[in-house]
């Protein structure tokens, strides 16, 4: 098309009211973007296969090229005798979409989008939305968990338990905005136990119901911590455990007015709590049962606050891909 033309069609699109424009550009973006990206795939491949290529199904490495399928290789495990490809046991597995929709998909979770406007902005069903969300999230689940070091303030925080969306309620029904039945901690409120050391790492975990115990303070933060001086509130769970492991423990107790001992205060996980449940309000609820998944996706946005929204997308897909997880929507809606 000659240089005039195109001069002519900017003319006229700037002369459209705003509402046109957006719709075009819209239209325009999901048109010219590329159906799939070589070189996301091969990044793809290289984070999965980082420390050698291997069958997703029984992790040996008896592999031969079993064909192409809709251009992209099949391999074949020689051990097990089971196929896949590069995508097998991942979010991507047999989607029906090409990568430019999962990453900007991607884009919308960086923005802490809802479900319907995920969809709409993306072009796909709300029920496509729900599934690449939770798609995702377990796969980002199955990471290793950060090492914190140095001083760790350790703190609960507390969300009403929900069974929204399950069709077998096992008490009565309540509606949206309702209060606990009972005042103050019960079994009632789920119970969120968040870890933080200076350098921002980061590790939330939903561990029960009601007050937190020392057996789930260890099943939380066992193995994760490391040279670190142990900060929390006077509830007496966090000595048992602390004495149990032999790591140092400033506990403040804020009832008598010590909220803070020298260099040791809760202000930073007391923050990221805050953080954490305005980030949640706008999803109106989420159910107990997915409440790890937004745990972990709060988890990574709030560590790349600072970051642009695409770098953030492409790391929540690449970081997606790295664990061998097989999800299926079964798996997904299975109680």
């Amino acid at each position: 098309m000659a240089v005039p033309a195109v001069q002519q069609i900017a003319q006229v699109i700037s002369q459209l009211p705003p509402l046109d424009q957006e719709f075009l550009y819209r239209r325009l973006e999901r048109l010219l973007q590329p159906r799939l990206s070589p070189q996301v795939v091969v990044d793809f491949r290289e984070k999965r296969f980082a420390n050698g290529f291997s069958c997703p199904h029984c992790q040996r490495t008896h592999i031969h090229r079993h064909g192409k399928y809709k251009d992209r290789w099949r391999y074949r495990c020689v051990d097990c005798g089971k196929t896949f490809n590069d995508a097998t046991a991942s979010p991507l597995a047999g989607t029906h979409y090409g990568i430019d929709r999962w990453l900007k998909y991607a884009k919308c979770m960086s923005q802490g989008m809802t479900i319907r406007q995920s969809a709409q902005d993306v072009g796909i069903s709300v029920p496509t939305a729900f599934y690449w969300r939770h798609k995702i999230l377990t796969a980002l689940r199955n990471l290793p968990k950060s090492t914190l070091t140095g001083i760790v303030e350790a703190d609960e925080t507390f969300f009403l338990e929900s069974q929204k969306g399950s069709r077998h309620l096992t008490r009565p029904a309540r509606y949206s905005g309702d209060k606990a039945p009972l005042r103050g901690i019960s079994h009632h409120q789920v119970c969120v136990l968040v870890a933080r050391d200076r350098q921002t790492s980061t590790v939330s975990e939903v561990v029960g119901r009601g007050r937190v115990t020392a057996e789930q303070i260890g099943t939380a933060l066992d193995g994760v911590l490391h040279d670190c001086v142990l900060c929390t509130d006077a509830a007496s769970a966090y000595r048992t455990y602390a004495n149990d492991k032999k790591i140092p423990l400033e506990a403040l107790n804020a009832r008598r007015g010590v909220k803070k001992r020298g260099i040791y205060h809760l202000g930073n996980v007391n923050s990221y709590h805050s953080r954490l449940k305005r980030w949640i309000r706008p999803f109106n609820g989420v159910s107990t049962k997915y409440l790890p998944n937004y745990l972990v996706w709060f988890q990574r946005i709030d560590s790349t606050n600072n970051f642009p929204r695409n770098v953030v997308a492409n790391r929540l897909l690449h970081h997606s891909h790295t664990p061998m997880v097989f999800t299926t929507t079964k798996r997904l809606l299975s109680p």
